[in-house]
């Protein structure tokens, strides 16, 4: 075992093994370090002890990578060693600390996917950190299926469609992390642990809500937002007589999108991803011209615009103004509550008055192209349905008969 000073030209002049016997040679100013000739190649290593027992570990191959390189590393090795760390340790240690996490492979897939809305990324950001905050920065290699199921009750305990909505998130990100290793190579996570739910048929499959406003209630209804005039009445009234989905695309209606002389809206921001031109009934362009009459006075684009909480509690709507900018409301169902307080629509949601339009529109025969058409639904792709033109007439027609059946039931 000879020493010498090890160096990039020392290195070079060392001769291969002349047989099977490799010869190590052992840096003088870096004890432990050395580079092991054999009969055709020459490989960095580095020797030691910690924790009583001694260790050799392989660095690399001369010429595949640099002295300075290689020496770094042994002198790496060696220092952890000196403080008890083998490199068993070591190498523990600096695989948890590359193991993915939930975080980094959510903030990959936002930047892979797109044409995830902002609303969307919003929804599984906000998700994953209020019903999984313990697993956020937990390596995913980490999270076994066992895990997955006592998780998944636990969540359950609070809300049933929650539990299933937020662990499909989680297997959309297992899947996705698989994937992206497959291409880079790199077997980190080979399985999804969330796939036992369907092993156990654990999900709950909570069913479609199917809650609207009875035609008997419509009475019921007009009263209450008679009672609490404003923005959010506003809204509901322009969700019952549209059809349109709520959060998404009423609520993000600007003033540049009504237009009063064709009785229409444009929605540009749909689910579908289509730019849509809506006709509407009377009564939801009188209530939309009073939304334009107010933020034009409030100098807000928005024409159903995030309030303060405060102002709202006595009936007045004024802007709520973040970091310098408006925005659309969000979640209002606190004021919708208090709208129709001691009555029997206590529990009515934003949601609901879409499902309210559409029962009612089926009620009166019109057919489901045109209905998804009018609330922004996927028009199917049956090659009879493509060829069917849906005319602004027709379309203003059959809206202005939902809006009769309205009207006729509310006795208003």
């Amino acid at each position: 075992m000879p020493s010498i000073k090890l160096t990039e030209k020392a290195i070079e002049r060392i001769p291969f093994a002349d047989d099977s016997t490799p010869v190590e040679y052992y840096d003088t100013k870096l004890t432990g370090f050395g580079v092991r000739a054999g009969l055709k190649s020459k490989t960095y290593f580095v020797k030691g002890r910690a924790k009583g027992e001694q260790f050799k570990r392989k660095i690399g191959k001369v010429g595949l990578m640099t002295f300075d390189d290689a020496y770094r590393q042994a002198l790496d090795v060696l220092k952890d060693a000196d403080q008890g760390l083998s490199p068993d340790d070591r190498e523990e240690k600096e695989v948890q600390a590359d193991m993915i996490t939930i975080r980094q492979v959510l903030k990959k897939y936002f930047t892979t996917r797109k044409n995830l809305k902002p609303r969307t990324k919003e929804l599984y950001e906000n998700s994953l950190e209020w019903y999984l905050s313990d697993w956020w920065d937990k390596p995913m290699r980490s999270i076994t299926p066992a895990m997955v199921v006592a998780k998944h009750a636990e969540v359950g305990i609070k809300s049933k469609a929650q539990a299933d909505g937020v662990f499909r998130v989680v297997r959309a990100l297992f899947n996705f992390a698989i994937d992206i290793q497959e291409e880079d190579e790199k077997e980190i996570i080979t399985r999804n642990p969330v796939r036992r739910l369907s092993t156990l048929k654990a999900w709950y499959k909570v069913p479609r809500k199917q809650t609207f406003v009875k035609p008997t209630q419509l009475h019921t209804l007009f009263e209450a937002v008679k009672r609490s005039p404003g923005l959010v009445s506003d809204y509901l009234l322009v969700l019952l007589f549209t059809g349109v989905r709520s959060e998404s695309e009423i609520a993000g209606l600007l003033t540049t999108h009504v237009d009063f002389k064709e009785q229409a809206i444009t929605l540009l921001d749909t689910k579908t991803k289509e730019y849509l031109y809506v006709p509407v009934s009377g009564s939801a362009m009188d209530v939309l011209k009073r939304r334009v009459e107010d933020t034009k006075q409030q100098g807000c684009p928005y024409l159903f615009y995030s309030f303060q909480p405060q102002s709202a509690r006595y009936g007045k709507y004024v802007p709520q103004i973040k970091d310098g900018k408006y925005d659309h409301i969000r979640d209002v169902r606190g004021t919708i509550k208090a709208i129709f307080a001691n009555t029997e629509l206590s529990k009515i949601t934003p949601h609901d008055m879409r499902r309210t339009f559409l029962t009612y529109a089926d009620e009166l025969g019109i057919s489901n192209v045109v209905q998804k058409r009018l609330v922004g639904h996927a028009i199917p792709t049956d090659v009879t349905d493509g060829y069917k033109v849906l005319t602004m007439d027709r379309l203003r027609n059959e809206v202005a008969k939902v809006e009769a059946y309205i009207l006729e039931n509310s006795h208003i």
